[in-house]
């Protein structure tokens, strides 16, 4: 793909405005600290005013589980059969953090239920109260896989950092409700490179189809999507997520490979009537929000 040996480039540098920001979320969880961590990225596909559903990468719900739940983490290269029987995480102190123009958001996690086979994980996250239309925009998932030596673009939140984090304070007017004030420092990273390998039984980490690409990727971009790449004015259109890849990456080293790996959704998709998709999950992980689910809830039911 490129000439003057590099294997990966970055594309032009997103601002905060562009229409990408639209179809993304930060997963941040609130520790009962009162210190915040950053996670990983998801993508909307189906937006609906209130409620947005996305999809991100299942070890960042493990992720979520060890931080709020205090469970062991179980190292990086145990395989699936060999980890312990999924829990139900709590979700109560998750949000998903999303921009809109010069508005921000942090949106609850209602619901979301995972595959630890294919590292997949799909949510539903919710507005809070006065922002009834703020998800309009969703990605269009595609079955179309590129295939070995073709082009393909990686994109999620790299970078992320909290800063100038202050103790909590009391909400003046109610002695009951405290605030904690701090800045989220992140960039949305788009990096083009290629496929290098297709595992269509999976590999030793994934244990499904997947492939891996020459893009490295930062700490914050799992769950990040992955499409087809025809260049500057490609249609994102996402057929997996970026869910692994080994350290130390060579984030600036355009001259070495990522070896990231990315899992390709196990979909049907369907263009009749309206745009339908139907995903398959298997070794099924639920995180909850204590709260009762309000009215119009539908991932549980798809």
């Amino acid at each position: 793909m490129f000439s003057d040996g590099r294997l990966w480039e970055e594309a032009a540098e997103v601002q905060e405005g562009h229409p990408l920001h639209r179809t993304l979320v930060s997963l941040v969880v609130m520790k009962d600290d009162d210190t915040t961590a950053l996670i990983g990225t998801a993508f909307i596909v189906e937006a609906r005013g209130r409620r947005a559903l996305a999809i991100s990468a299942a070890h960042c719900f493990d992720e979520i589980g060890r931080l709020v739940q205090g469970e062991r983490r179980a190292h990086p290269t145990a395989l699936t059969q060999f980890l312990p029987p999924v829990q139900d995480v709590d979700l109560d102190n998750v949000r998903a953090f999303y921009a809109k123009g010069n508005n921000a958001a942090f949106c609850f996690v209602e619901i979301a239920a995972w595959d630890r086979t294919s590292d997949l994980a799909m949510l539903e996250i919710a507005a809070p109260r006065g922002l009834s239309g703020l998800f309009k925009d969703q990605l269009a998932i595609t079955e179309q896989v590129p295939s070995l030596g073709d082009p393909v673009v990686l994109v999620g939140y790299g970078e992320m950092k909290i800063t100038d984090e202050t103790e909590m304070t009391p909400i003046k007017g109610n002695t009951n409700r405290s605030q904690r004030t701090f800045t989220l420092n992140r960039r949305l990273i788009t990096r083009v490179g290629t496929i290098t390998e297709v595992f269509p039984d999976g590999q030793i980490l994934l244990r499904s189809r997947c492939l891996q690409t020459t893009v490295p990727v930062f700490f914050g971009m799992s769950g990040g999507l992955a499409a087809r790449w025809t260049g500057e004015d490609t249609q994102i259109e996402p057929f997996g997520f970026i869910s692994h890849a080994p350290e130390p990456q060579p984030l600036e080293d355009r001259s070495r490979s990522g070896d990231s790996v990315i899992s390709i959704f196990d979909v049907k998709v369907s263009y009749e009537d309206e745009y339908r998709y139907r995903m398959t999950l298997k070794n099924i992980g639920v995180g909850r929000n204590s709260k009762p689910p309000r009215p119009g809830s539908r991932l549980l039911g798809r």
